[in-house]
């Protein structure tokens, strides 16, 4: 028994703070040390795996459930310390209790890039937006480490993977302390990223590239680390992350941390809510819906329980028919289905909204959270919108989590306008609309979209059966 948290009376459930020590009959929280590594899964994953029993000379004298390993040394290589005495302590505060005394959820945000992609000034301007919002916030600058911390370590790919690492476990332990820590850091290894999100955890990490071409970086910094040093490859992460594209020499920082909070927001509580408002859960829970409806439970990774298709594509390239053709097909497969269409939702909830840059974005921050609504409800929520910016598109994943399914579909420009179904194309042409997407806006392809849908190329029918397959039901 390594540390004990705290000792519960098992008759009220109240913790008996006078109590540093279980005795017989006693119930408590607790950190188990083990002399070899086990294999267990937590108790709310897999109960048979989360149970546990401890025997003393054949003799059972106590049991209990798993919650979790220790947050400080998950996912970590197994390695020898130099003393058989040395041990990690667990912290007596926990985190919902830090929590609820910072009003915010701990974070790391890992914004990565080449060196002058614009990462250095978009961090610390992210730290006094968040800070001067109240939060309790961190910026740790790996450049700045080199100083300190990695003072010892060079170049090298192995320094590199050394100073990633190191950045990575500072970086979690202020994590573990309640703050929202700010990281700027190249890191061009894709394993070294995958590392730290693996000890931080993936709930806890938000990854940003921050994508400027190499020639705008060079210019930037024309006598620093690309006139004097070898430079290794950036190597792109196997997982999505989020995209901030940096396209100009001059760029405004404010603007991109605009849009970062707007990716944050929904997982890092970062929204301004008066004190005065207070959220309410239900009393029937989303399991519950989805039980009553006949689907499997929201912990089955894969199954069949309820997702958020959100399609996204150009107008004209067949969003809306798609979306349709989908429902139906659900529909006669007898689960509850609802299309989000983005024509429809203007002429209601969002008919205040222009197609200004910021209106597409309240559009789509709005639609997300109608979408939400429904995916809590336990109904499979099909979602037609143009959502031409990946910021957009990446709030509402981040909204809904493992279950957004994010369908591109795939159509050129070329064909949209012969299409022209809605005669927009020709008035976008002779100046009549303004900030119509693919003519005066642009359009931001997904990088990695769940699903592509070739609606220039394949019958309607045929991406019908695709979505379908990606779903289970084919």
């Amino acid at each position: 028994m390594h540390t004990i948290n705290k000792v519960i009376d098992a008759s009220t459930l109240e913790t008996i703070s006078s109590k540093i020590a279980l005795s017989k009959n006693d119930v408590g929280t607790l950190i188990i040390k083990t002399k070899e590594p086990v294999v267990f899964d937590a108790f709310h994953d897999i109960a048979t795996m989360g149970r546990f029993v401890l025997v003393d000379d054949l003799i059972v004298c106590g049991g209990g459930i798993i919650e979790k390993s220790a947050e400080l040394l998950r996912e970590r290589p197994i390695v020898a310390t130099h003393s058989p005495l040395i041990s990690p302590k667990s912290s007596l505060v926990h985190e919902v209790e830090r929590r609820q005394r910072f009003g915010h959820r701990g974070k790391v945000v890992w914004i990565t890039g080449l060196p002058g992609c614009g990462k250095e000034e978009i961090a610390p301007y992210l730290e006094r937006v968040l800070f001067d919002d109240g939060k309790q916030v961190f910026y740790l600058d790996a450049a700045t480490m080199r100083f300190t911390l990695t003072s010892d370590l060079d170049f090298s790919p192995q320094a590199r993977h050394e100073q990633a690492r190191r950045v990575a476990e500072a970086a979690n332990i202020l994590l573990h302390a309640g703050f929202i820590v700010v990281v700027s850091i190249v890191s061009p290894f894709k394993e070294d990223r995958a590392y730290a999100r693996s000890i931080i955890g993936e709930e806890n990490f938000i990854e940003i590239f921050v994508d400027t071409p190499l020639e705008i970086c060079k210019a930037k910094n024309p006598h620093g680390v690309y006139a004097q040093a070898d430079m290794v490859a950036y190597e792109p992460s196997e997982y999505l992350v989020h995209t901030l594209t940096i396209q100009n020499k001059e760029f405004s920082v404010q603007d991109k941390v605009k849009d970062l909070l707007r990716v944050l927001s929904p997982v890092q509580d970062l929204v301004h809510v008066p004190p005065s408002l207070v959220w309410h859960d239900g009393a029937v829970s989303r399991d519950d819906r989805i039980r009553l409806l006949g689907l499997q439970s929201s912990k089955d990774p894969q199954g069949s329980r309820n997702k958020v298709l959100w399609l996204t594509g150009l107008s004209g390239s067949g969003k809306s028919s798609i979306a349709r053709a989908v429902e139906k097909q659900l529909h006669q497969l007898g689960k509850l289905c609802y299309v989000i269409d983005g024509d429809n939702l203007r002429h209601g909830l969002n008919q205040d909204l222009g197609f200004t840059r910021e209106d597409r974005e309240e559009n789509i921050r709005r639609a997300g959270h109608v979408a939400k609504l429904f995916y809590d409800a336990g109904l499979f929520v099909i979602a037609s919108f143009v959502s031409p910016y990946a910021s957009d598109r990446n709030f509402v994943r981040q909204l809904i989590g493992p279950d957004f399914i994010e369908i591109f579909v795939d159509c050129s420009l070329e064909v949209c306008e012969q299409r022209d179904t809605k005669g927009m194309y020709k008035k976008a042409r002779a100046g009549l609309i303004v900030d119509f997407t693919g003519i005066s806006q642009p359009y931001e392809r997904p990088e990695k979209a769940e699903l592509v849908l070739d609606s220039a190329r394949e019958t309607l029918e045929k991406n019908v059966e695709k979505v379908l397959a990606y779903l289970g039901f084919a």
